[in-house]
């Protein structure tokens, strides 16, 4: 009698593809590094994050010493209502005297006149405006923010510095939601695939 144990199992062989595997060491790195810089000027006067932490995008990363933009932005606002002023009454002016031209009340150059007092004080006032602009945008840039979320780096400078601007850098952060794999190939593995490929067995 024959065992079943003494069975054989017999396996029928066919071809077919494998796949082929390199190994390589390779370095990860993020996918984008960014340098963090002030746009404005002025004393360093808080770091607000982890060194080696996570950030979010839009996430202060230093504080400034506002003061000095507070200041500008309060002058600037100033400036800007006295031109309003200043065109309200030039407005009111050209239209007392627009009425008496028909009349020839007034002569031309009196005329000329008003209308470009009224020109030049809305052109005060467009530059006004744009100091106030200016000055919130300084005010704000006093706040240095990430634009990525990432991780950040060590911060290059400590409270108390004097930040001169974009000149100096504070930190990075390196976002890592994406990351490169950088590695080489041997030449030797270039040649066999190259090989390969042509006899057809690759």
């Amino acid at each position: 009698d024959v065992c079943s144990s003494d069975l054989v199992p017999v396996v029928e062989v066919k071809p077919q593809d494998l796949a082929l595997v390199f190994e390589y060491p390779a370095q990860v790195s993020g996918f984008k590094e960014v340098e963090i810089r002030a746009r404005v000027s002025g004393i360093l006067e808080k770091r607000q994050f982890e060194e080696g932490g996570r950030v979010k995008q839009g996430q202060s990363l230093y504080a400034l010493d506002n003061a000095p933009y507070v200041t500008a932005l309060l002058k600037a606002q100033a400036d800007e209502k006295a031109e309003t002023v200043r065109v309200a009454q030039a407005e009111r002016d050209f239209k007392r005297i627009e009425p008496l031209q028909e009349s020839k009340a007034v002569s031309q150059a009196e005329i000329d006149k008003a209308r470009s007092g009224l020109d030049v004080a809305r052109a005060n006032l467009a530059v006004a405006q744009a100091k106030v602009k200016e000055a919130q945008l300084s005010l704000a840039y006093a706040k240095v923010e990430s634009p990525v979320t990432g991780i950040a780096s060590r911060s290059l400078k400590s409270e108390g510095s004097l930040i001169s601007g974009p000149q100096d850098l504070l930190t990075t952060v390196t976002q890592v939601d994406k990351v490169y794999a950088n590695f080489g190939i041997p030449e030797a593995d270039h040649q066999r695939l190259r090989a390969g490929q042509a006899d057809g067995s690759l």
